[in-house]
Protein backbone atom coordinates (compact mmCIF):
# COMPACT_ATOMS: atom_id res chain seq x y z
CA UNK A 1 0.00 0.00 0.00
CA UNK A 2 1.40 3.01 -1.23
CA UNK A 3 1.33 6.18 1.63
CA UNK A 4 1.09 9.46 0.32
CA UNK A 5 2.93 12.26 2.94
CA UNK A 6 1.96 14.87 0.43
CA UNK A 7 -1.78 14.30 0.77
CA UNK A 8 -2.70 14.85 4.15
CA UNK A 9 -4.38 18.36 6.00
CA UNK A 10 -5.32 19.32 9.48
CA UNK A 11 -8.48 20.31 10.74
CA UNK A 12 -9.48 21.97 14.28
CA UNK A 13 -13.21 22.39 14.90
CA UNK A 14 -12.63 24.39 17.75
CA UNK A 15 -11.45 27.49 15.65
CA UNK A 16 -12.87 26.12 12.59
CA UNK A 17 -9.45 26.26 10.93
CA UNK A 18 -8.04 23.99 8.26
CA UNK A 19 -4.84 24.01 7.06
CA UNK A 20 -2.71 21.60 4.49
CA UNK A 21 1.21 22.47 3.05
CA UNK A 22 3.42 21.35 0.23
CA UNK A 23 5.26 18.54 2.53
CA UNK A 24 4.28 16.77 5.80
CA UNK A 25 7.48 18.10 7.62
CA UNK A 26 5.85 21.65 7.94
CA UNK A 27 2.25 20.34 9.02
CA UNK A 28 3.62 18.49 10.94
CA UNK A 29 5.05 21.06 13.00
CA UNK A 30 1.88 23.21 12.27
CA UNK A 31 -0.30 20.37 14.02
CA UNK A 32 2.37 20.67 17.07
CA UNK A 33 2.27 24.15 17.29
CA UNK A 34 -0.91 24.66 16.94
CA UNK A 35 -1.46 22.33 19.94
CA UNK A 36 1.20 23.97 21.69
CA UNK A 37 -0.76 27.09 21.83
CA UNK A 38 -4.12 26.25 21.74
CA UNK A 39 -4.38 23.09 23.60
CA UNK A 40 -7.05 22.28 20.97
CA UNK A 41 -7.40 18.38 19.64
CA UNK A 42 -6.89 18.85 15.85
CA UNK A 43 -8.14 16.16 13.29
CA UNK A 44 -6.04 14.61 10.63
CA UNK A 45 -7.83 13.99 7.12
CA UNK A 46 -6.16 12.40 3.56
CA UNK A 47 -7.55 12.86 0.79
CA UNK A 48 -9.79 15.53 -0.66
CA UNK A 49 -11.10 16.14 2.51
CA UNK A 50 -11.25 19.82 2.19
CA UNK A 51 -12.27 20.92 -1.35
CA UNK A 52 -12.62 24.46 -2.52
CA UNK A 53 -16.43 25.17 -2.56
CA UNK A 54 -17.15 28.75 -3.98
CA UNK A 55 -20.29 30.39 -3.27
CA UNK A 56 -21.64 33.17 -5.72
CA UNK A 57 -24.60 35.71 -6.06
CA UNK A 58 -27.02 35.96 -9.43
CA UNK A 59 -29.67 37.46 -10.43
CA UNK A 60 -32.52 36.38 -12.73
CA UNK A 61 -34.56 38.89 -14.74
CA UNK A 62 -38.00 37.88 -15.21
CA UNK A 63 -40.83 38.81 -17.66
CA UNK A 64 -44.34 37.44 -18.34
CA UNK A 65 -47.01 38.10 -20.41
CA UNK A 66 -50.57 37.18 -19.30
CA UNK A 67 -52.01 37.08 -23.15
CA UNK A 68 -49.26 34.15 -23.99
CA UNK A 69 -49.56 33.43 -20.19
CA UNK A 70 -45.67 32.45 -20.62
CA UNK A 71 -42.92 33.80 -18.18
CA UNK A 72 -39.21 33.94 -19.31
CA UNK A 73 -36.32 34.77 -17.74
CA UNK A 74 -32.62 36.00 -18.30
CA UNK A 75 -29.27 37.10 -16.93
CA UNK A 76 -29.08 40.24 -17.52
CA UNK A 77 -31.36 43.57 -17.49
CA UNK A 78 -30.36 44.10 -21.55
CA UNK A 79 -31.17 40.32 -22.73
CA UNK A 80 -34.78 41.21 -20.36
CA UNK A 81 -35.38 44.63 -21.91
CA UNK A 82 -34.77 43.11 -25.79
CA UNK A 83 -36.79 40.51 -25.48
CA UNK A 84 -39.56 42.89 -23.68
CA UNK A 85 -39.25 45.13 -26.55
CA UNK A 86 -39.36 42.21 -29.07
CA UNK A 87 -42.29 40.67 -28.28
CA UNK A 88 -43.80 43.99 -28.07
CA UNK A 89 -43.09 44.65 -31.53
CA UNK A 90 -43.53 40.91 -33.47
CA UNK A 91 -47.05 40.61 -31.22
CA UNK A 92 -49.82 42.58 -30.45
CA UNK A 93 -49.29 41.64 -26.73
CA UNK A 94 -48.37 45.24 -25.65
CA UNK A 95 -49.09 44.98 -22.15
CA UNK A 96 -46.13 42.70 -21.31
CA UNK A 97 -45.70 43.68 -17.63
CA UNK A 98 -42.54 45.02 -15.52
CA UNK A 99 -39.03 43.53 -15.48
CA UNK A 100 -38.82 41.73 -12.20
CA UNK A 101 -35.25 40.49 -10.49
CA UNK A 102 -35.13 37.54 -8.11
CA UNK A 103 -31.54 36.96 -6.37
CA UNK A 104 -30.00 33.65 -5.71
CA UNK A 105 -27.32 31.97 -4.94
CA UNK A 106 -24.99 29.13 -6.10
CA UNK A 107 -22.57 27.02 -4.43
CA UNK A 108 -20.18 24.75 -6.71
CA UNK A 109 -17.43 22.12 -5.75
CA UNK A 110 -14.48 22.08 -7.85
CA UNK A 111 -13.72 18.86 -7.04
CA UNK A 112 -16.67 16.79 -7.53
CA UNK A 113 -18.27 19.56 -9.61
CA UNK A 114 -21.10 19.64 -8.14
CA UNK A 115 -23.49 22.40 -8.19
CA UNK A 116 -26.89 23.32 -6.01
CA UNK A 117 -28.59 26.76 -6.17
CA UNK A 118 -30.22 28.56 -3.32
CA UNK A 119 -32.54 31.71 -2.65
CA UNK A 120 -30.21 32.99 0.42
CA UNK A 121 -26.74 32.99 0.99
CA UNK A 122 -27.28 31.63 4.33
CA UNK A 123 -28.41 28.32 3.12
CA UNK A 124 -25.74 28.09 0.17
CA UNK A 125 -22.66 28.92 3.16
CA UNK A 126 -24.59 26.08 4.67
CA UNK A 127 -24.65 23.36 1.99
CA UNK A 128 -20.78 24.31 1.29
CA UNK A 129 -19.63 23.91 5.25
CA UNK A 130 -21.53 20.52 5.39
CA UNK A 131 -20.57 19.69 2.30
CA UNK A 132 -16.75 20.35 2.69
CA UNK A 133 -17.08 18.91 6.36
CA UNK A 134 -19.00 15.88 5.56
CA UNK A 135 -19.55 14.68 1.93
CA UNK A 136 -15.97 14.94 1.26
CA UNK A 137 -14.74 13.05 4.04
CA UNK A 138 -13.75 10.60 2.19
CA UNK A 139 -10.92 8.73 4.62
CA UNK A 140 -8.38 5.91 3.63
CA UNK A 141 -7.88 2.57 2.80
CA UNK A 142 -8.11 -0.03 6.34
CA UNK A 143 -4.56 -1.85 6.51
CA UNK A 144 -6.25 -4.79 8.46
CA UNK A 145 -10.51 -4.29 8.03
CA UNK A 146 -10.65 -7.86 10.03
CA UNK A 147 -9.13 -6.36 13.43
CA UNK A 148 -12.92 -6.33 14.60
CA UNK A 149 -13.50 -10.05 13.54
CA UNK A 150 -10.64 -11.22 15.68
CA UNK A 151 -11.92 -9.50 18.92
CA UNK A 152 -14.64 -11.30 18.92
CA UNK A 153 -14.22 -13.13 22.39
CA UNK A 154 -16.07 -13.12 24.55
CA UNK A 155 -15.41 -10.94 28.03
CA UNK A 156 -15.57 -13.74 30.44
CA UNK A 157 -12.88 -15.42 28.16
CA UNK A 158 -10.44 -11.66 28.58
CA UNK A 159 -8.60 -11.54 31.81
CA UNK A 160 -9.99 -8.93 34.24
CA UNK A 161 -8.93 -5.51 35.04
CA UNK A 162 -7.37 -6.94 38.51
CA UNK A 163 -5.20 -9.35 36.71
CA UNK A 164 -4.13 -6.67 33.96
CA UNK A 165 -4.45 -3.49 35.14
CA UNK A 166 -6.42 -2.27 31.95
CA UNK A 167 -9.85 -2.33 30.85
CA UNK A 168 -10.73 -4.65 28.10
CA UNK A 169 -11.65 -1.55 26.30
CA UNK A 170 -8.22 -0.34 26.64
CA UNK A 171 -6.01 -3.60 25.74
CA UNK A 172 -8.02 -3.67 22.66
CA UNK A 173 -7.28 0.22 21.95
CA UNK A 174 -3.82 -0.87 22.87
CA UNK A 175 -3.57 -3.47 20.05
CA UNK A 176 -5.02 -1.88 17.34
CA UNK A 177 -2.23 1.10 17.96
CA UNK A 178 0.37 -1.47 17.98
CA UNK A 179 -0.51 -3.68 15.34
CA UNK A 180 -1.53 -0.18 12.65
CA UNK A 181 1.96 0.55 13.36
CA UNK A 182 3.73 -2.81 12.79
CA UNK A 183 1.97 -3.12 9.44
CA UNK A 184 2.68 0.36 8.61
CA UNK A 185 5.68 1.46 9.77
CA UNK A 186 7.62 -0.21 6.98
CA UNK A 187 6.09 1.78 4.36
CA UNK A 188 7.91 4.98 5.12
CA UNK A 189 11.84 5.11 5.37
CA UNK A 190 11.17 6.61 8.94
CA UNK A 191 8.40 4.52 9.84
CA UNK A 192 5.15 4.87 10.49
CA UNK A 193 3.25 8.43 9.83
CA UNK A 194 1.70 9.10 12.96
CA UNK A 195 -1.28 11.01 10.43
CA UNK A 196 -2.15 7.63 8.64
CA UNK A 197 -2.33 5.74 12.34
CA UNK A 198 -5.07 8.58 13.57
CA UNK A 199 -7.22 7.72 10.41
CA UNK A 200 -6.87 4.63 10.07
CA UNK A 201 -8.25 4.71 14.01
CA UNK A 202 -10.64 6.40 13.18
CA UNK A 203 -11.92 4.26 10.83
CA UNK A 204 -12.11 1.51 13.14
CA UNK A 205 -14.17 3.02 15.94
CA UNK A 206 -11.59 5.06 17.46
CA UNK A 207 -11.22 8.65 17.75
CA UNK A 208 -8.34 10.05 17.10
CA UNK A 209 -7.65 12.17 20.32
CA UNK A 210 -8.08 8.79 21.86
CA UNK A 211 -5.60 6.83 19.37
CA UNK A 212 -3.43 9.87 20.05
CA UNK A 213 -3.33 9.05 23.93
CA UNK A 214 -2.75 5.13 23.86
CA UNK A 215 0.36 6.47 21.70
CA UNK A 216 1.75 8.34 24.15
CA UNK A 217 1.26 5.60 25.94
CA UNK A 218 3.10 3.30 24.06
CA UNK A 219 5.94 5.83 23.94
CA UNK A 220 5.87 6.09 27.63
CA UNK A 221 6.22 2.13 28.08
CA UNK A 222 8.99 1.65 25.24
CA UNK A 223 7.03 -0.28 23.08
CA UNK A 224 7.22 2.44 20.05
CA UNK A 225 9.59 5.32 19.56
CA UNK A 226 9.68 8.22 17.68
CA UNK A 227 13.31 7.82 15.03
CA UNK A 228 12.14 11.30 13.59
CA UNK A 229 9.30 13.90 13.88
CA UNK A 230 5.79 12.51 13.27
CA UNK A 231 6.70 9.10 12.36
CA UNK A 232 6.65 6.18 14.90
CA UNK A 233 7.86 2.31 15.09
CA UNK A 234 7.93 -0.45 17.37
CA UNK A 235 10.74 -1.57 19.09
Amino acid sequence: MEINLESFSVECTECDMDEDADDYSSLEKFSRKHVEHTGHDIRWVQGSAVPEVSVSESTDYRLRCETCNESWSFDSQYEAEEFQSDHAEYTDHEAVGEIETEESWTAHCGDCRTTQEFATQSEANEWRDEHRTKDHRTGIRTVFGTIREQQTESAQSEPSLVETGHSKSQRDRIKNIKELISKLEDECEDGAPVPFILIEAEMVGMTQSKAQTELEKLKQKGEVYEPSSGFVRTT
